[in-house]
């Protein structure tokens, strides 16, 4: 399949094999963008990143309603949600990060949109 077909055409994960890519998203206490923001992620992903692709969700000890978004989030079978009791980017990365197995990992920011020029550029091996 070419790149081009490949954009169009997005391959739907296979949950019985690993994804090529899985993004971290570690939130705290982002109730009020994380739906938004993770909807474009996952649109842009879909739209320009031509491998299955994971979409991890750790939240760090938020107070507010971050963890009902997330959950809600994580019932398309291509996200997950985690929970985390520790506050710490640092933490939510490194325990996202160290349950996968994507052969490439990588992040965003609940509260920074990502641009479909970042995930045009995104190669997968």
């Amino acid at each position: 399949m070419d790149n081009e077909a490949a954009r169009s055409n997005p391959p739907v994960p296979d949950l019985a094999q690993p994804p090529v890519l899985e993004i971290a998203v570690p939130v705290f206490n982002e109730a009020h963008v994380l739906e938004r923001s993770v909807t474009t992620l996952v649109d842009h992903v879909r739209q320009h990143v031509p491998c299955p692709t994971r979409l991890t969700i750790a939240d760090n000890a938020s107070s507010d309603d971050t963890l009902a978004v997330t959950r809600r989030l994580a019932a398309n079978t291509a996200r997950q949600a985690l929970h985390l009791g520790i506050k710490g980017r640092g933490n939510a990365l490194a325990t996202a990060w160290g349950r996968s197995d994507a052969a490439v990992l990588g992040h965003n920011q609940a509260d920074v949109a990502i641009g479909s020029r970042a995930c045009r550029s995104m190669r997968c091996p």
